[in-house]
């Protein structure tokens, strides 16, 4: 569960009606006062995110909470148990895929984005379907870095999207799990994300379940 503007709150109401297992990250807590859906799984991997939610870390009404190690002064803190520290391997490819972990309890690798580290997690925890919802890639067809808003209101756009760095990190993620017999597929409405199979989310529940 990504936080691209696709997403909408009615979204996530579907997903905690048929008890999906969920993961998702970052600033999706802004959606918390309009729902009682929540992720099962909260992952946050960029360092900068210690600094942006620190006085929510801890407490955010999720069940398991996966946090990078790229804040030496937040985990000399003491903590709440269900906040769980992981290994982020940094690498920056910028001409070749990245790589994929195999063991999430060891490492995960960077993708230059916090849904690489999701997917990752996924697969270590034995998922064989993942379906993505509100990753729009609404930078994507542009080799050059560009800014992209979130599903919540935002003053001003202030995120960074590293285009090139993220579809290779995609790309990655799909020769992956179709190398080890695990699907992905994209239920996100629109974007730009072409690399994984569409499918359509307010159909699935219907077909599929």
């Amino acid at each position: 569960m990504a936080t691209g503007p696709s997403l909408t709150v009615s979204d996530l109401n579907m997903l905690k009606d048929h008890n999906e297992i969920c993961f998702s990250m970052n600033s999706i807590y802004h959606a918390f006062d309009q729902t009682e859906w929540r992720p099962d799984y909260y992952v946050m991997s960029d360092y900068r995110g210690f600094d942006e939610y620190k006085d929510l870390l801890d407490t955010l009404s999720v069940k398991e909470k996966f946090l990078s190690d790229t804040s030496e002064s937040f985990w000399n803190m003491p903590h709440a148990n269900n906040v769980f520290r992981y290994h982020q391997h940094y690498e920056y490819c910028s001409d070749r895929l990245p790589k994929f972990s195999d063991d999430f309890s060891i490492r995960s690798y960077i993708g230059t984005t916090v849904t690489y580290t999701c997917m990752q997690l996924a697969v270590y925890m034995g998922f064989k379907e993942i379906y993505l919802l509100g990753v729009d890639f609404s930078y994507g067809g542009n080799c050059s870095n560009q800014k992209y808003g979130h599903f919540h209101k935002e003053d001003e756009l202030v995120a960074i999207g590293f285009v090139k760095q993220v579809e290779l990190a995609y790309r990655a993620a799909e020769k992956y799990t179709k190398e080890h017999g695990r699907k992905i597929y994209n239920a996100t409405r629109g974007g730009k994300l072409e690399i994984f199979e569409r499918v359509n989310f307010d159909l699935l529940f219907s077909e599929v379940f």
